[in-house]
């Protein structure tokens, strides 16, 4: 249970925080129109999934990168990740297991 509450909460700060990043510079032009701001509804999301605790955390990692001007896309590790193997892919419908809730 816990790991998909913290597993919720660092998606919808990611989401948030793409969103600031896309339309960072032009936050003043949504407030002189009156428009509202895209990431105000991502980021009430954000806030009721995650902890204060976890925002500080989240907040500081978030600061760094844009310190850093560091683009998370750049930073995915697809590389690394093993390909699956014949013994991840059963060969037959019989193999598998089937769960019943």
């Amino acid at each position: 249970m816990h790991q998909d509450y913290f597993h919720l909460c660092h998606l919808r700060f990611e989401k948030w925080s793409q969103c600031t990043a896309k339309f960072r510079d032009r936050h003043a032009d949504f407030l002189e129109k009156g428009r509202e701001y895209p990431c105000t509804n991502l980021w009430h999301e954000t806030n009721y999934a995650c902890s204060d605790d976890e925002l500080d955390c989240l907040f500081e990692l978030h600061h760094i990168r844009m310190a850093n001007n560091v683009d998370i896309k750049d930073h995915l590790a697809h590389d690394v990740k093993r390909h699956p193997t014949v013994l991840d892919i059963p060969d037959e419908a019989t193999e598998r297991k089937t769960l019943m809730y």
